[in-house]
């Protein structure tokens, strides 16, 4: 884990390590090797939002999403039922830290351009998640000062 403490993070990072997560679940066994993989993941989640801050560094949603839908077509929510939940709230973390960091209009262009995952079911989670995202945000702008000077 010393190897991720100042590491940058890159779109390989996330996507390469959804898929080991993706390929740890299909072994169909509590490994060392899904154990390791979700610990990477946490440690990239611990820094994610430095690199969201970063104007310099450009996310490939394409390919993230992408790896996501093969997670998500391979595990589907419902095959999660009477098993260790860990992996999946793992995903879910990560889309759910990707979605809150860029924006609910990145992923949504990003998901418009990829209807192979619009269609499926990590496109329709991915946009329950926007809209509810979208919503926070209204939210936080009619509870503003100036919304309420203004009624």
């Amino acid at each position: 884990m010393t190897i991720l403490k100042d590491v940058l993070c890159s779109n390989i990072d996330f996507s390469g390590l959804i898929r080991l997560l993706n390929d740890a679940l299909t072994l169909n066994q509590r490994s060392n090797m899904l154990d390791l993989v979700m610990k990477c993941l946490w440690k990239l989640l611990k820094q994610i939002t430095n690199w969201m801050n970063n104007k310099d560094y450009t996310w490939n949603l394409n390919d993230i999403l992408t790896e996501f839908n093969a997670f998500m077509i391979a595990h589907p929510i419902s095959s999660f039922k009477d098993k260790d939940l860990t992996s999946l709230k793992t995903i879910k973390t990560v889309i759910h830290s990707l979605v809150y960091g860029l924006g609910p209009d990145a992923i949504m262009n990003a998901l418009a351009a990829m209807p192979e995952v619009r269609n499926a079911e990590a496109g329709i989670y991915l946009t329950k998640l926007v809209e509810r995202e979208k919503n926070k945000l209204n939210e936080k702008k009619n509870r503003s000062p100036n919304a309420e000077n203004n009624n």
